[in-house]
């Protein structure tokens, strides 16, 4: 059955002419234009490269210069078109495949070949014969306006992951410095995942492997050079002639050599329109870390919150606005088990029929792992286990009651599939109104050889392989689902910006890798969360998804803080306890509410920078009919007494909490924020 284009987008449109074919899908236009590459790429009305993408190579040591640019329209439908371009040098022919997809994701297929004649020169001029097939390099460079290329992310970035350097030093290893502000020209490692962009806009780059790239250090396989008037990604597909074109003994294979190809994406965003109310669902995620809760969850949602209070929990998310509520892992007696038993049935359809009784949604948790009580434990854990090397399972002890051991599964196997197929059949049997998945869909490198995962490099090296495109489509497949029967996807995707599968996504949950981060920075956790990388990792609109930041408390770090941030970042953090942090988050539900966010206009500090009177005082608003919503926060330790900025001479301000007018100068207390309306 042919596959329909979901209601977010439009179906793609496509023409060609004269060596020139123009694509259009929601929010971008892609032209190809005597290149085998995108020429233009206009992004939001704006085009954003400095350049056409090149391809840059050297051959007999001299530069390529290239000649018999052609491309042509192979197949196009409301889903896809299929671009193929050739060229050729005077040693060198590549051949390109590009298939775009209605939501801009664009996948590259470009092969490499020595040149040899054509049957036509064979005929008009007789054989011809190229002295020498050398090819020195062959590098792809993406120039982008600087305007646009302010920030990068990267992807893996865990402990004990290689880290970019710039000016002679790495890029502190932490999740904080993976987002952020591109500090200059970057050299670092085959990354899966390569994203450079501003606040609206940017490029990524993401590939399921590196298999056959040859750059003559590891640590610059991929650059991005920062420069005056543009930023330029380069790929080091090779610094040297592929080794797979040389005979046993050394000698050059020639025209007999086996075309080298290469396999990635680019994706240039936001992916799909941002959402007109990103504060359209109050979330309560029950259970999650802060706030364990010992009992069954029926048990604990039908109990009263405060003893004696006569009020359940129902009763309480009702009244203070939740419209939706994530039942973490502890619903399910087995790890992330699609299979379910009667009495948890039982449990678990109470909890929903008192939920939608009451006008709350219900989404269950699931995840990434199998469990040892799971019915697949002994016939597929082998064939679908995630390996963090070759042959080596990682070293990971948790579990949890009732007593069981989980592992983390690859999405690269067929546990997605099945994963997938289970989903779909217990959303339907509980009338559940989404989902909640974790971590699956970050891709981290994959050694297991029974599914197929990882490869040996050409310098004989046995290199990962990650689940780019199966979790993309995993995504597409649960997001298809609930877009024809209505709910919510909300994966949590923490530290990996995984752009690919964002389209795919209703929501995204983001922020647990950092928290740790914060939790020992003692005094200083504030300063942790830089605004760079809350604007590169968080605030969505780059990317056209909407995030909510995961809060938990430490003790140097309080849920409270975690508003403090967000709110700036035109983001909420997501409470998981129902007493305080649902406490504190209701009045800003209702204040959002109260002022309608739909037809405003959004403010934030990066663009309007409005003086607040201390560098870490930061103003954000909507604004609509001559009315704002603010949010105004002190992302700092020290108290400001010195608040005192003006939109007009007519201007009354209240704080939107209480209703209370405040005059100006006003004073936020270190770490404390304010919701205000602003009338002229």
């Amino acid at each position: 059955m042919e596959k329909k284009i979901m209601n977010t987008w439009n179906p793609i449109k496509c023409q060609a002419q004269d060596n020139k074919i123009d694509i259009d899908v929601w929010g971008r236009h892609y032209t190809t234009e005597n290149n085998i590459l995108f020429s233009s790429v206009n992004v939001l009305g704006e085009e954003i490269l400095s350049a056409p993408i090149r391809v840059v190579a050297k051959e007999n040591g001299e530069d390529s210069q290239w000649t018999e640019i052609e491309n042509f329209v192979l197949s196009k439908n409301d889903e896809k078109a299929i671009i193929c371009g050739s060229m050729r040098s005077e040693v060198i022919t590549v051949d390109v495949v590009s298939t775009i997809e209605f939501d801009g994701y664009t996948n590259i297929v470009l092969s490499a070949m020595p040149r040899t004649h054509t049957l036509y020169e064979d005929k008009a001029y007789g054989r011809q014969q190229v002295k020498g097939w050398s090819l020195d390099k062959l590098w792809i460079e993406i120039p982008l306006k600087k305007q646009y290329a302010k920030n990068f992310h990267y992807f893996p970035n865990r402990a004990g992951s290689p880290t970019p350097s710039f000016e002679g030093k790495s890029i502190p290893e932490n999740r904080v410095a993976s987002s952020r502000e591109i500090p200059s020209s970057m050299a670092m490692n085959f990354m899966p995942i390569l994203y450079v962009g501003d606040e609206t806009r940017g490029f990524c780059f993401a590939a399921d492997h590196c298999k056959n790239w040859q750059p003559e250090a590891a640590n610059k396989a991929m650059e991005i050079i920062d420069g005056e008037k543009e930023v330029i990604v380069r790929l080091h597909l090779t610094d040297s002639a592929p080794k797979t074109w040389f005979r046993p003994d050394g000698s050059p294979k020639g025209p007999a050599s086996h075309p080298i190809t290469f396999n990635f994406n680019f994706q240039f965003t936001p992916v799909k329109p941002f959402p007109e109310n990103p504060y359209k669902e109050k979330i309560l995620h029950i259970d999650c870390f802060n706030g364990k809760i010992p009992i069954e969850y029926n048990d604990y949602l039908a109990g009263e919150v405060i003893e004696g209070s006569g009020e359940n929990c129902y009763d309480r998310m009702k009244r203070l606005g939740v419209t939706t509520l994530i039942l973490h892992e502890k619903w399910n007696p087995i790890q992330n088990c699609w299979i379910i038993g009667e009495d948890t049935t039982k449990r678990t359809m109470e909890i929903v029929n008192e939920c939608h009784s009451r006008g709350i949604k219900v989404i269950p948790y699931f995840g990434y792992e199998l469990s040892t009580l799971s019915p697949y434990w002994d016939s597929k854990c082998d064939e679908w286990i995630h390996m963090e090397a070759p042959n080596t399972i990682k070293d990971f002890s948790w579990y949890r009651k009732p007593n069981q051991r989980a592992r983390h599964m690859c999405a690269g196997s067929g546990f997605s599939e099945a994963l997938c197929e289970g989903i779909k059949k217990v959303i339907t049997d509980f009338d559940f109104d989404g989902l909640y998945i974790d971590t699956i869909c970050i891709p981290f490198g994959c050694f297991n050889t029974n599914h197929g995962c990882s490869f040996v490099d050409p310098f004989g090296n046995v290199q990962p392989t990650y689940q780019i495109s199966s979790v993309r489509e995993f995504c597409r497949e649960i997001y298809k689902f609930f877009e024809e029967r209505g709910g919510m996807f909300n994966p949590h995707i923490s530290s990996c910006c995984n752009i690919p599968c964002y389209s795919f996504c209703h929501m995204n949950w983001d922020g647990e890798d950092v928290q740790w981060y914060i939790a020992g920075q003692g005094e200083d956790s504030i300063d942790a969360m830089t605004p760079d990388y809350i604007r590169t990792e968080y605030i969505g609109r780059n990317f056209g998804l909407n995030h909510e930041l995961i809060a938990y408390t430490f003790d140097n770090w309080s849920f409270e803080d975690s508003m403090t941030i967000a709110l700036v970042h035109g983001i909420l953090p997501r409470p998981n306890i129902i007493t305080e942090p649902l406490e504190l988050m209701s009045p800003i539900w209702k204040a959002i509410d109260d002022f309608g966010i739909e037809g405003s206009q959004f403010k934030p500090y990066w663009l309007t920078d409005i003086d607040c009177g201390a560098e870490k005082t930061k103003l954000t608003y909507y604004e609509k009919n001559g009315k704002r919503l603010a949010f105004i926060s002190n992302m700092s330790n020290t108290d400001n007494n010195a608040i005192d900025f003006k939109f007009s001479d007519t201007q009354k301000i209240y704080d939107a909490l209480t209703g209370e007018e405040i005059k100006m100068p006003m004073s936020i207390q270190a770490r404390k924020h304010k919701v205000l309306f602003i009338n002229d």
